[in-house]
């Protein structure tokens, strides 16, 4: 499929037992940053398979359109969503709990392979499990299963649904997102990196930027990004910086499942020695070039997207 074909009709299931009623929301939430979400089944909760030693799951789909192909939407979106959300997968138990499963259930009417794996349309999992059954049945009661000719509604209609129970869930209620904000400062051809210290709420141990949140009682109204961003400079590591140009933006969850926009500007260093108040809040800070950054043990797979859109605006300028 490329963008000149017609959109294609998808249906996904959606499973989290961690943090669910967060997880589905920004999955959701998500998924409609990427393609047209048509319309969202009811929620279930439902007891876990495989592994029983486990929190109930709260189980869903979602109907949408697009124009990608199933490996595109499968590499872009559900691991792009997957790895955003906190996904982890233990390569010892593939029931274990998870912050958000997706999967993609129907294609049209298509019956395909796909994938390195490879994966099935549609799902096999339709016709063995209520909680992938019962919400595709209430989104598409009609719909003929392209294997075995029956509705998805006479489908659903085989199972046991008495442990089935619904979950009032409203999607449509705004999320309130933290806002925070990191800097990377461009010295003589070096980025100023630093390793974030053990009291860290997030990715404690990783090579990153120096930043922080946006204080909730902040006073000033203009330019607050800003402002934010030359605080957490001089308090976390002593330095001044004399250019403050807006290079990224991206939205992540945090490990305790809060919502966070996350502001990336380019600095230019302007004066000052490394001094680092609380190494609980940073570890250590050191002068990297690009490369360097890139090829470091402790660089985390997001820094690598924001260290290429700070170039792309690094060279841009002329710096």
């Amino acid at each position: 499929m490329t963008t000149s074909d017609p959109p294609a009709i998808v249906y996904l299931t959606l499973g989290s037992n961690i943090a669910p009623e967060h997880h589905l929301k920004q999955a959701v939430r998500l998924l409609r940053s990427y393609d047209d979400v048509l319309a969202i089944s009811p929620v279930y909760r439902t007891a876990p398979q495989g592994y029983a030693q486990q929190a109930d799951f709260l189980n869903m789909a979602v109907k949408l359109t697009t124009t990608r192909s199933p490996v595109a939407f499968k590499t872009q979106v559900i691991g792009e969503i997957e790895q955003q959300l906190g996904r982890v997968r233990d390569p010892n138990n593939k029931n274990a709990p998870r912050t958000i499963d997706l999967d993609i259930a129907l294609w049209d009417d298509a019956v395909l392979d796909y994938g390195d794996k490879p994966w099935h349309i549609p799902d096999p999992d339709i016709t063995r499990f209520a909680h992938v059954a019962i919400p595709l049945a209430d989104l598409a009661p009609d719909y003929v299963h392209p294997e075995n000719g029956q509705t998805l509604a006479q489908i659903g209609a085989q199972f046991d649904t008495q442990t089935m129970q619904r979950q009032a869930l409203d999607f449509e209620a705004e999320s309130i997102f933290i806002v925070n904000v990191e800097a990377a400062i461009w010295r003589d051809g070096r980025y100023l990196t630093a390793i974030r210290g053990e009291e860290e709420e997030q990715a404690a141990g990783a090579l990153g930027f120096v930043g922080g949140k946006v204080e909730t009682n902040a006073t000033q109204e203009a330019d607050i990004l800003e402002n934010t961003v030359r605080r957490e400079i001089r308090e976390e590591v002593g330095l001044e910086v004399s250019d403050v140009v807006y290079a990224h933006s991206s939205l992540f969850t945090t490990d305790s499942g809060e919502p966070v926009v996350n502001v990336i500007f380019l600095c230019r260093y302007h004066s000052g020695d490394i001094i680092i108040d609380d190494p609980g809040e940073v570890a250590g800070a050191q002068w990297l070039p690009p490369d360097a950054i890139l090829n470091h043990p402790a660089t985390p797979p997001w820094i690598h997207g924001y260290l290429q859109r700070v170039e792309q605006v690094r060279q841009r300028l002329g710096w």
